[in-house]
């Protein structure tokens, strides 16, 4: 892997699965949103397949609603880039800008 890029996707967690293990628990999009740090319309959204949602997110979302009791199917399958290293800064070339 490059650096700085981020791991290919793979699977942490679909919108129906989401959806299902939300309703189980008896929690409101709203309610999600709030344990997971996040808009509701993040929650919304992604639930209604409207958009992608971060890597990051699902991950949280996941852990939070297994964490409250929530089984699924399959394992989620994901894997941290490398530290991404710091930039050297910018190149001084001694020329000042016109």
């Amino acid at each position: 892997m490059e650096e700085g890029r981020m791991p290919q996707k793979r699977y942490v967690l679909d919108a129906a699965e989401c959806k299902a293990a939300r309703k189980r628990l008896g929690w409101s999009q709203a309610e999600l949103a709030r344990r997971v740090t996040c808009s509701v319309a993040t929650v919304a959204n992604f639930e209604a397949g409207r958009h992608a949602t971060h890597v990051n997110h699902l991950i949280t979302i996941r852990r939070e609603l297994e964490n409250a009791g929530a089984k699924f199917s399959r394992p989620a399958e994901y894997s941290w880039p490398r530290p991404v290293q710091p930039s050297a800064g910018p190149v001084l070339t001694g020329r000042k800008n016109p």
